[in-house]
């Protein structure tokens, strides 16, 4: 199983595909180096380093303690000028801070990732938890589950420690509490420029899209952010008319909705607007491929999707409870990295879409 679980590690914690010989993978706890790159002299121990024929996955764990001067800098450099690797160092926390700038030095920003243990790590654990059941290893199950429970609680500690500051700083002067007051009444405010700035710029994107501009038209029904937060029942969406000829009155559209999370499909409409419509047997004709035939002759009502999955499922961004890395966005560096991996989602499907109205792969997708 270790196998799998470092297949799944690479995956779910760095994102990275993982190579076709996964037992050649060095993987090191404690990796000790020494450095003269540059005229440094100083090494180190990297808290869990990986290596693979190309490439080399520094990893440094970060619990209540600071930064040393210099430490993500050595160990970029120890592994791709030291080790001649292509090389990404990824920072972990607790709650996704950043490493401070005298640690990383000149390490360009797109090479180190921060992830932390309440997102990327249970996603992982959780997953080796369900692999462990499948090959009937209870008592590798039952490890697991005892690290994703601490896990659970350390994140859980830290936001009430949190919290308590909070507390205590709006009670330590009338100035404090009228500020929080004021941060309270403006919290529906900002949360509503937020969500209209990410459908803004998908908007944007999509509607400037070579594929799309100028070629299809769109319908872009983002009127309804206004009141987002106000009705349970709003579903601020961006479409754009992949129809082919004729399919008569029966239209379909590329849609990006959002309702909790953003999550992205195909949409059919028709005379009767009636949920519990199936998709009707006219579809059949819009794409030739057996995917498309087997969607539409399983539809199974009750909806105008065609199908719809989550459009950033790596940080699936809850607007209504606001998690699911939703603080994220608040982050100028993370909000930019967000809305490049929906824009790269988006280019990576689009031309499929257009062509056979399924994206590129058929990973979970929902009617």
């Amino acid at each position: 199983m270790g196998s799998l679980f470092l297949e799944e590690f690479l995956k779910r914690v760095l994102s990275v595909e993982a190579p076709p010989k996964i037992p050649q993978i060095e993987v090191c706890r404690e990796k000790g180096f020494k450095s003269n790159i540059n005229n440094n002299e100083k090494g180190g121990f990297i808290d869990i380093y990986i290596e693979t024929e190309h490439c080399a996955y520094p990893v440094e764990v970060k619990i209540n303690a600071g930064d040393q001067s210099s430490q993500i800098k050595r160990y970029y450099d120890f592994a791709r000028v030291g080790r001649g690797k292509e090389t990404t160092v990824y920072y972990l926390t607790l709650d996704g801070h950043s490493p401070c700038q005298d640690s990383t030095r000149d390490v360009p920003d797109e090479k180190i990732k921060r992830i932390t243990f309440r997102e990327e790590i249970l996603d992982w654990l959780l997953k080796c938890e369900e692999i462990s059941l499948s090959k009937r290893s209870p008592n590798v199950a039952g490890a697991i589950r005892q690290y994703i429970t601490l896990i659970e609680k350390l994140s859980e500690n830290r936001k009430d420690i949190y919290m308590e500051a909070i507390q205590e700083l709006i009670l330590s002067s009338k100035d404090s509490y009228l500020q929080a007051c004021a941060i309270e009444q403006n919290m529906s405010q900002a949360r509503t420029k937020m969500v209209f700035k990410v459908f803004s710029d998908l908007n944007k994107y999509i509607t400037s899209h070579p594929l799309v501009c100028n070629k299809l038209s769109t319908i872009n029904d983002i009127d309804d952010l206004e009141t987002f937060y106000n009705e349970s029942n709003t579903w601020p969406k961006i479409c754009v008319d992949i129809t082919p000829p004729n399919l008569g009155k029966t239209k379909l559209y590329l849609t990006i909705e959002i309702e909790n999370s953003l999550y992205y499909g195909i949409l059919f409409t028709d005379d009767s607007f009636n949920r519990e419509t199936r998709a009707p047997k006219t579809l059949l004709k819009a794409f030739a491929c057996e995917a498309w035939q087997q969607r539409i002759n399983n539809h199974p009502g009750k909806n105008w999707w065609i199908w719809w999955r989550l459009l950033h499922p790596r940080f699936p961004l809850n607007f209504r409870t606001f998690d699911g890395g939703y603080e994220e966005l608040y982050d100028e560096d993370s909000y930019k990295t967000i809305m490049a991996e929906m824009f790269k989602e988006i280019d990576e499907n689009l031309k499929s879409i257009i062509k056979t109205g399924l994206p590129a792969d058929l990973k979970n997708l929902e009617y």
